[in-house]
């Protein structure tokens, strides 16, 4: 039986939030972008990049239901240890905290890798696929540069790979 390693990502995968990443120009000026939209924004030289607004639990967040449940089926039909958060946010306690309040439990893993680097979310897959447990990994993700650096480290491992693009509504 082929063990299959299930990621979910958080923002705008498993829930919306107004969260804003705060950009920072060359010129001075600043822009704030939603989590979507900083996912398809193309850095400028200069840029600096304020992600507090990521580092509170979601007050606003709304649950993406089909891709929730899914979380939920996943856990109750193959386990804990089948199942992994992956989120490019640093700080886990907010994302902990707002997934035990609608009754996931306490002890899922959470991987943050404080990066928007698509590569620093294939960099976590390699390191998790060392334990020699996975033969499959499916992610849900809603970024495609993201789901391109996991595929990648799928094959660099010989770990098959699959995945749900989830499409936010934004």
């Amino acid at each position: 039986m082929s063990k299959t390693l299930y990621i979910f990502d958080f923002d705008d995968t498993l829930v919306r939030s107004d969260a804003q990443v705060e950009v920072l120009h060359k010129s001075g000026n600043t822009s704030s972008l939603n989590s979507a939209e900083f996912a398809k924004y193309t850095p400028q030289q200069g840029d600096e990049f304020n992600f507090s607004e990521f580092e509170i639990s979601p007050i606003e967040g709304e649950l993406i239901l089909p891709v929730f449940k899914r979380l939920q089926s996943v856990l109750q039909n193959e386990g804990l240890t089948y199942v992994s958060i992956l989120s490019a946010r640093e700080n886990p306690v907010p994302i902990r905290k707002f997934l035990t309040s609608h009754g996931i439990p306490k002890n899922i893993a959470i991987g943050t890798v404080g990066s928007a680097d698509p590569e620093a979310k294939g960099q976590f897959i390699k390191k998790k696929l060392r334990s020699g447990i996975f033969e499959h990994v499916h992610v849900f993700e809603d970024n495609a540069k993201n789901l391109v650096s996991i595929k990648n480290a799928c094959d660099d491992t010989g770990v098959g790979f699959s995945h749900t693009l989830v499409v936010s509504g934004r």
